[in-house]
C-alpha cells in the first residue's frame, strides 16, 4: 500500500515544513528566466511535496509516492488542491521523465499556483486531523 500507518512524529513534520520554508526562501531569491524554468518549478514541486510530507506524518502516515499524495489531500478535505497538486506531478514528471519544457509565463502562474496551496497547508501542519 502506497499510504503506510506510522506513529505521528510532530518533530519530523515540523523540520520538513523549516525546510521546505528555507528552499522557498532560496528559490524566491533566484530570478525565474526562461533558462531555468523547468528546475524552478520542479524545485517548488518538491517544496510542495514536503509539505503534504509534514502534515502526512503529522497525523500518522508515510506517503510512499508523489501519486497517493493526491489522494491523501482528497482524504484531508483538501480536494481543489489535490486536483492541483496532481497537475503540477504530471508535469513535474514530464519535465523529468521526458525533457518537456516550460515556458517562462507558464512556469510564472504555475510558481504562484504552488505557493498559493502551500500558504494554505503549512497551517495544517501544526495541527492534527
Amino acid at each position: 500500500m502506497a499510504i503506510k500507518r506510522i506513529k505521528p512524529d510532530i518533530k519530523h513534520s515540523e523540520s520538513l515544513l523549516k525546510m521546505s520554508m528555507k528552499n522557498i526562501q532560496a528559490l524566491d531569491s533566484i530570478e525565474l528566466t526562461a533558462d531555468n524554468t523547468e528546475l524552478q518549478f520542479s524545485d517548488y514541486y518538491k517544496c510542495l511535496r514536503q509539505v503534504v510530507d509534514a502534515i502526512a506524518i503529522r497525523n500518522g502516515y508515510k506517503l510512499r509516492t508523489h501519486e497517493v499524495g493526491t489522494e491523501y489531500l482528497k482524504r484531508i478535505g483538501k480536494g481543489q488542491i489535490s486536483r492541483k497538486y496532481d497537475r503540477f506531478r504530471k508535469i513535474r514528471n514530464r519535465i523529468n521523465y521526458y525533457g518537456a519544457e516550460m515556458s517562462l509565463e507558464h512556469a510564472k502562474a504555475t510558481i504562484k499556483e504552488i505557493n498559493e496551496c502551500i500558504a494554505e497547508l503549512r497551517g495544517l501542519v501544526g495541527k492534527g486531523i
